[in-house]
């Protein structure tokens, strides 16, 4: 497993320091390297790599640097054994409770929520904060919340009518679906990360790292060989087979909400899980996490992208066939029945005739 290299010049949002963009370009063009000065590219040479580096060549290295960070921030790779930071206000009630010793860096922010990489109890994990409902980019979230039961009948009736304190505990809902997913798909043998406190909109859970040690990559950012594809989709598969057979469809499973750590894939982002049996919407959901898998891996194994294990693991689970280590084909044929043309002509015929008359008692 290699991390993706970069294709090209990346643009501002794409990440990466001035430094480490010249170390890669100097990596690809076979460019000798200065180490002096910390910079590690030679000036001389750079200009004939890209023209993008003329202006680079004029600074001293310090100012390169400088420049390079503040327009292409490096995406964040770090060890645990750094200086904490300072704590973001929403983690002050965590710290002050004693669930979390320090803070130690931001590793992300999301759609739904940001995450801190925290040590907490002497050891390093992770705590996802989640925004407020304004600032959140998830949309339709109507579609997710179908089927989720409250048992207070006050909540509920708030809830229904969207009132002020009825959105709040939507919201309460919404962060709780995740913190039970955890707990039950853990449970059921899914790779996911290991839940251990939620407090205040605040899940505390455990950090999911590369081989040395390092918050693992996101799935997108693997460079992947043709067989550790048709592995690692082989373990998303089961896992959605695992998550059905408890109910639970992931609904936005892409490579996107996956990490990889040294033993494979590894299931986040759970806030939106709905339930296969109340949701009217869970069938084509499947069917979009099963297929996002499919054209990701199909990149480096072509062959899965003609598969249909969407329409497969469905069928088996509406007919109460399936089990977590069902045998899966990943080919569906639906269901092809004799047309009784005849019956339907007659059907017609006696529709019509009941229709002229009472059409003619009526007259």
């Amino acid at each position: 497993m290699q991390l993706v290299p970069d294709r090209g010049l990346p643009s501002r949002d794409s990440g990466g320091s001035i430094a480490g963009l010249c170390d890669r370009w100097c990596d690809k063009k076979e460019v000798p390297r200065d180490q002096s000065a910390g910079m590690s590219f030679d000036r001389n040479r750079l200009t004939s790599v890209h023209p993008f580096f003329v202006p680079l060549t004029r600074c001293t290295a310090s100012v390169a640097i400088s420049v390079g960070c503040f327009l292409f921030p490096r995406p964040a790779r770090h060890s645990s054994n750094k200086v904490a930071m300072k704590a973001p206000k929403r983690l002050e009630p965590l710290i002050q409770e004693g669930l979390v010793d320090e803070v130690l860096y931001a590793l992300k922010s999301g759609k739904e929520a940001a995450v801190y990489v925290v040590r907490s109890e002497g050891v390093v994990r992770c705590a996802k904060v989640y925004k407020e409902a304004s600032q959140r980019g998830f949309h339709k979230q109507a579609q997710y919340r179908e089927g989720r039961q409250v048992r207070n009948s006050r909540k509920a009736r708030a809830m229904a009518k969207s009132s002020r304190y009825g959105r709040r505990e939507q919201e309460d809902v919404w962060q709780n679906t995740e913190v039970d997913a955890l707990y039950r798909l853990a449970a059921a043998g899914v790779r996911v990360p290991q839940p251990y406190q939620f407090v205040d909109g605040v899940l505390l859970m455990q950090l999911i790292t590369d081989e040395e040690g390092d918050a693992a990559p996101r799935l997108d950012d693997v460079e992947l060989t043709a067989d550790q594809a048709r592995a690692y989709h082989a373990s998303l598969i089961a896992d959605v087979v695992k998550m059905l057979c408890i109910g639970l469809v992931h609904g936005d499973l892409s490579e996107f909400n996956v990490l990889v750590d040294a033993q494979g894939p590894v299931i986040i982002d759970l806030p939106q899980a709905v339930d296969a049996a109340a949701n009217n919407h869970a069938p084509w959901m499947l069917a979009r996490d099963v297929n996002n898998l499919a054209a990701y891996f199909g990149q480096f194994a072509p062959e899965l992208l003609t598969t249909s294990y969407a329409q497969e693991i469905w069928h088996l689970y509406e007919h109460g066939h399936l089990t977590p280590d069902v045998a899966l084909t990943g080919h569906f044929k639906g269901q092809h029945r004799t047309v009784d043309l005849d019956a339907i002509l007659n059907e017609i015929h006696e529709a019509e005739v009941e229709a002229m008359q009472r059409k003619l008692a009526v007259e």
